[in-house]
């Protein structure tokens, strides 16, 4: 980089102009921009065939700059795959920063409506309904929303709604690789090229959101069914009302997220998973035995 114009031979080391008025030999920008992790180079530093690149997220490989003004170098076309991945790693980032950010703010809304419901307990009144609780989680939630109170459980029914839409917003199949992969895939489908992307998932697609996010969307239905449980309970229902407790399909729900945890080695989550299947199962023998004890006095 500190050799004069005049000693450079162009004819063996040409020069690249940047927009900013810099100007560096492509052996020198080729090394700056680590072009050889892109490509298999021959003895002239000229590429020769595609190179999968390390997986990583290293935010240094985002920075596509001049050495000297820092000036971005994104428009010269001899790094157009240097760049594009630099930006897909920059997009990653940004979801990573985003997705922690929104969960953050769904965890403290969460907080604020178990609180609320905890403080009103005292004066919910039960719904003199039956109430049949063994189909999927969100079945569950739905029949209590339109069946139980839409008034006590209209604000958590809606937040756990947007938790849902975040859980599918951190899906795998919604991040920047992935996205580029399966649009990637569908133009060799549709026979409009040979090449393919690929890329170590388990390094690069970031699952702890989703599982975050999977977690709290338990945590919410454990808070919902607890309440209305124990609503019920408070209250002595008329003779022929009915409440089935059957949460086979919430425990299962639990062991997925214990093995989406253990896939992505989010120990926190895995614990919670496991806590999360004894809650329900508590939930279910303890109305049961209730259940059991009201039939036979």
């Amino acid at each position: 980089m500190m050799s004069q114009y005049s000693d450079v031979d162009l004819d063996e080391d040409p020069c690249i102009f940047p927009a900013c008025g810099h100007f560096y030999t492509i052996t020198t920008m080729d090394g700056h921009l680590s072009l050889s992790d892109h490509y298999v180079l021959d003895a002239n530093g000229m590429p020769t065939a595609l190179k999968a690149p390390d997986d990583g997220l290293d935010v240094d490989k985002t920075r596509i700059i001049c050495p000297d003004c820092r000036r971005s170098l994104r428009e010269i076309p001899r790094y157009g795959r240097v760049v594009r991945r630099a930006l897909l790693i920059q997009s990653t980032l940004k979801f990573i920063t985003r997705s922690n950010k929104d969960y953050v703010m769904f965890y403290g809304l969460f907080i604020h409506a178990q609180k609320n419901l905890q403080q009103t307990l005292a004066e919910a009144v039960p719904a003199q309904a039956n109430l049949h609780l063994a189909e999927s989680r969100d079945k569950q939630i739905h029949i209590i929303r339109s069946g139980m109170s839409k008034l006590r459980y209209g604000a958590i029914v809606h937040l756990r709604n947007q938790i849902d839409n975040f859980k599918g917003i951190v899906g795998s199949k919604e991040q920047p690789f992935k996205r580029v992969q399966t649009l990637v895939r569908h133009a060799r489908l549709n026979q409009r090229t040979a090449e393919d992307f690929t890329f170590d998932e388990s390094v690069i697609l970031q699952t702890r959101s989703y599982s975050l996010a999977t977690s709290l969307l338990i945590r919410c239905d454990i808070t919902i069914l607890s309440d209305v449980l124990a609503v019920r309970s408070s209250r002595n229902l008329p003779v022929g009302v009915a409440t089935t407790v059957d949460l086979v399909k919430n425990r299962v729900d639990c062991e997925a997220l214990f093995k989406i945890a253990e896939e992505g080695k989010h120990y926190l989550q895995q614990a919670e998973a496991l806590i999360f299947w004894a809650h329900f199962a508590a939930l279910e023998v303890s109305w049961r035995s209730k259940d059991d004890a009201g039939r036979y006095v």
